[in-house]
């Protein structure tokens, strides 16, 4: 809580407050904070205080550089090249891209795999290559830096970055007089610019639009795009922006004629370029302000105008500008009868112009643009392919679910039929055994209710073998009916046999034969 609260007051104390109160944050922290801290204090002050912004990057790479901390070294280390780059030290800030692409080349495989080294990595490059592009004449190897971080920062997915790289390749094409291409990373540029936060890009991408349209004289788009693009920088309180894009409207004026207009706007440009001690735009600024006094008819002061902007230009070794300032200078010399003078610019003019001009590079940068065009491509086809593989791979788990659902369903329905098939055959069967059961059960009960009602007569009877009595247990004699009747269930009924009869009625059957 307390390094938040740090971050969020340090651009008032700082502006306010001498380098004690800085030193003072930074006691009793580890020195990998302290790197951090002055990082943030670098970003903080940057716009208003460039030159303590570039004395806390010497301090936090100091600081990093105790504590073996890779990444806040890397962001140190590119603070210091910027600020470099700032001052017109175009030398030093090569060289300490240089080293800090060299470190970060140097990094092992795990932390090249991280988005921050990919960030850094692709910043550098930006940087060098924007280096490269404004201050010397070597555009095959500003086009093969920036076209390199554009690929790596798309990786890492730094949108501000990338629409800083598009820039630059604008600018090279632009420097090379390749304007359509130029228009084309232009426009790519504001499309990356437009959702973000930070202004500055967008705004140099909307006003190079406007410069592209302005070479092609169609006057009326130019100045639409570079007023936007004023009206972004002056809503966002960018400073710089609203000087270089009055700056560039004034140019459009100028080529449209109202030279007067197009003054004003030049001269309100110059007096924000001289308090903010922007070398390059004042020798810009300079050049076109003389060249509309030679229009006025103005020439001393056209002469002393362009004289300005050279000087400037060639202290800070731009050689770009210098290249039109002496063109622009050797013709106002003719007009002025100088033609000595007129002359030896005009040859400063075209040994810068053989360089600017070499077709050899404009060869070596479209085929370089060429390979990252297919490498991009390629990329997109395998990011597809992927996709697709991905895609096939999901349909078929998702055919496999189904088919495993199916079957899956095809078994659970055969398991319950298979189940409801044999609960019923258990259950008719278990019925069946219940019914047998019963019918055991009731079998059994007839037979005992049977048992019981049956008396057996067992053993041997003694029997008397002419009345034919038996004789009990007890000695007496009974007769037969008796002693059956009493040991078992039977009853008698008396009869007369027919041997008896005929014996015991022996007339009965004689009339029954006489009848016959």
């Amino acid at each position: 809580m307390l390094v938040l609260l740090i971050f969020i007051i340090a651009p008032v104390v700082l502006a306010q407050t001498p380098d004690a109160a800085v030193d003072s944050l930074l006691q009793g922290k580890t020195a990998v904070e302290q790197a951090r801290l002055l990082n943030k204090l670098t970003a903080e002050v940057w716009e208003t205080q460039p030159d303590k912004a570039g004395d806390y990057a010497n301090r936090a790479f100091t600081a990093a550089k105790r504590a073996g901390g890779f990444f806040e070294m890397t962001e140190a280390q590119y603070n210091m090249g910027k600020y470099a780059h700032h001052n017109n030290n175009f030398t030093e800030a090569y060289t300490a891209f240089s080293a800090m692409i060299k470190r970060l080349e140097s990094a092992d495989s795990t932390l090249k795999k991280q988005l921050e080294w990919k960030k850094w990595m692709g910043k550098a490059l930006k940087l060098q290559g924007m280096n490269l592009t404004f201050n010397s004449t070597k555009y095959d190897e500003a086009a093969k830096k920036l076209l390199d971080g554009l690929k790596i920062l798309q990786e890492a997915g730094d949108n501000e970055s990338i629409a800083y790289c598009l820039l630059g390749l604008g600018f090279v094409n632009r420097n090379l007089e390749n304007y359509d291409k130029a228009l084309e990373y232009f426009s790519q540029s504001i499309e990356v610019s437009v959702g973000l936060t930070n202004k500055k890009p967008i705004v140099s991408a909307l006003n190079e639009t406007g410069n592209i349209y302005m070479m092609k004289e169609d006057y009326k788009k130019s100045l639409e795009y570079k007023f936007q693009a004023l009206e972004i920088a002056k809503n966002s309180n960018y400073k710089y922006g609203i000087s270089f894009v009055t700056h560039d409207i004034g140019l459009t004026y100028m080529q449209m004629g109202e030279l007067k207009e197009a003054l004003r706007h030049l001269e309100i440009s110059l007096q924000m370029d001289s308090s903010s001690n922007l070398q390059r735009e004042r020798a810009i600024n300079l050049e076109n302000i003389g060249n509309i006094y030679r229009r006025l008819g103005d020439l001393k002061t056209a002469k002393k105008r362009l004289e300005e902007s050279i000087e400037i230009a060639e202290n800070i070794n731009a050689h770009y500008e210098l290249k039109s300032g002496y063109y622009s200078l050797a013709e106002i010399l003719d007009e002025m009868n100088d033609t000595k003078k007129a002359y030896n610019y005009l040859k400063l003019y075209c040994a810068e112009s053989d360089t600017f001009f070499d077709q050899q590079k404009i060869r070596q940068i479209t085929e370089m643009e060429v390979q990252y065009q297919v490498a991009e491509r390629k990329h997109q086809i395998e990011l597809l392919e992927k996709e697709k593989a991905i895609q096939e791979l999901k349909l078929k788990k998702q055919s496999l679910m189904i088919y495993l659902s199916t079957l899956g369903g095809i078994l659970a329905l055969a398991m319950t039929t298979g189940a409801l098939f044999l609960y019923r055959f258990k259950s008719k069967a278990h019925k069946q055994m219940q019914a047998a059961h019963i019918e055991v059960m009731q079998s059994n009960k007839d037979l005992l209710k049977a048992l019981e009602e049956v008396k057996q007569l067992k053993g041997l009877l003694p029997i008397c073998a002419n009345c034919k009595k038996i004789r009990d247990d007890q000695g007496y004699w009974q007769v037969l009916e008796q002693y059956i009747s009493e040991h078992s269930e039977a009853e008698f009924s008396h009869g007369i046999c027919p041997e008896c009869a005929k014996s015991l009625y022996p007339e009965y059957y004689k009339e029954k034969r006489v009848q016959g």
